[in-house]
């Protein structure tokens, strides 16, 4: 359940378990929980491709992660880690109600220093990512993004990816977000704003993505996102 909010502290809180193998199939299911940091490109996606049933779809995202999440930790269990059953006892310290000062200066604090981390986080990954769309700097600027390094990349594992409908923008904008999952909604961007940039074009990224297509080799016209591949895309 921690899960949902953030995976990093659920795994850290998997260590109240005493069974080595339920702490283990807890750490290892935990990043299967639809956490905030995909939220946010839930939202982009589903408002993109999805006005009409965003609930539904939301809905559909996060019950096929605990479904996928309660298969995986029957699996483990039965097959992997197979133990007899123990029963843990947590002790915990005697509890006092506590003062409603006290509350909202832990809730600053945490919270500040959460989002004091992942801006950071964020920030790194986006000047990464600039830098290799940009070098090495090329005079003809329409092909600027897909002969810089970011671009070579990003055609190089097109490949692998290509059976779920994932251009080279896709792949880069993953690979960007293994570090922390709000990284991908400002890869996109970067990648397909920057001819609406370059135009000084108010194009949203939303419908920068829904407008983009492919210009090259037999798949020329054809649409890189459609309702499936963005579907497909969120449940990767």
């Amino acid at each position: 359940i921690m899960g949902f909010g953030c995976n990093v502290p659920a795994i850290m809180a998997a260590q109240t378990i005493e069974n080595k193998n339920s702490r283990l199939i807890t750490i290892l299911i935990n990043p299967l929980m639809s956490c905030g940091s995909r939220f946010t490109v839930y939202v982009l996606m589903i408002s993109a491709f999805f006005p009409d049933h965003p609930g539904t779809v939301l809905f559909v995202l996060y019950l096929t992660s605990v479904l996928f999440a309660i298969g995986i930790s029957i699996f483990l269990k039965t097959f992997v880690l197979k133990k007899a059953r123990e029963i843990n006892l947590t002790y915990l310290p005697k509890y006092k109600l506590p003062s409603f000062r006290k509350i909202m200066k832990n809730i600053w604090y945490n919270s500040k220093l959460f989002l004091n981390k992942i801006t950071g986080a964020i920030l790194i990954a986006s000047i990464i990512v600039w830098i290799l769309m940009y070098f090495p700097i090329n005079t003809d600027k329409t092909i600027q993004i897909e002969n810089s390094y970011i671009g070579q990349i990003g055609k190089f594992i097109e490949p692998v990816l290509n059976p779920l409908g994932f251009d080279w923008r896709m792949g880069i904008s993953i690979i960007a977000g293994i570090a922390a999952k709000e990284t991908i909604v400002g890869t996109l961007s970067e990648l397909y704003q920057h001819d609406a940039k370059k135009e000084n074009n108010k194009t949203t990224l939303i419908s920068s993505i829904k407008a983009q297509v492919y210009t090259d080799g037999k798949r020329k016209g054809q649409r890189v996102f459609s309702p499936l591949v963005a579907l497909s895309f969120m449940f990767f």
